[in-house]
């Protein structure tokens, strides 16, 4: 898999110990060229989740949110908003997605219990996979044009629900 050449290093970690972790935690191997990381092992699983952290890495997450990944019960989700944005929005969109003084995005991830990042033309989330489909409901919403109001009520509905199951 490829891994943006800002973002390799990160993958390696100082004196190689974020590679060493993944490779250690999972039973894989990592082999690092060019922007390329070639992961391999014995166990599908293991491949595809040191794949995972690998990616969220190389997406911008830090170290100990990608980590997270080494859990059965996490996941990591892309919502690219340039599917559902023109390109002339996206920086609005952004904007509304990240809230005031990052109050919108730090409010999603206290209450859905997810790291977000949101990047570009693309957020992010690692975490329960049934709470990372209500964080897509609500940037939908917000995409959409909904009021913030709105989209935390819509949260706050399914959050409910998702506790109840």
């Amino acid at each position: 898999m490829s891994v943006p050449d800002k973002r390799i290093g990160l993958v390696l970690g100082k004196e190689g110990n974020v590679k060493k972790n993944i490779e250690k935690t999972l039973g894989v191997a990592l082999t690092v060229l060019e922007g390329t990381v070639k992961i391999t092992g014995e166990d599908s699983l293991a491949v595809m989740k040191a794949s995972e952290v690998v990616r969220a890495i190389g997406f911008g997450f830090p170290k100990e949110e990608a980590f997270d990944l080494f859990r059965d019960e996490s996941q990591m989700m892309v919502f690219d908003l340039s599917e559902a944005v023109p390109e002339s929005q996206l920086r609005r969109v952004c904007g509304r997605i990240i809230g005031e003084k990052g109050k919108t995005k730090k409010l999603l991830e206290k209450k859905l219990e997810l790291h977000i990042l949101v990047t570009g033309d693309r957020v992010a989330g690692i975490g329960d996979p049934l709470r990372l489909q209500v964080l897509r409901e609500v940037l939908e919403k917000l995409v959409r044009g909904a009021t913030h109001a709105s989209a935390y009520k819509h949260l706050d509905r399914k959050l409910a629900a998702v506790e109840n199951l």
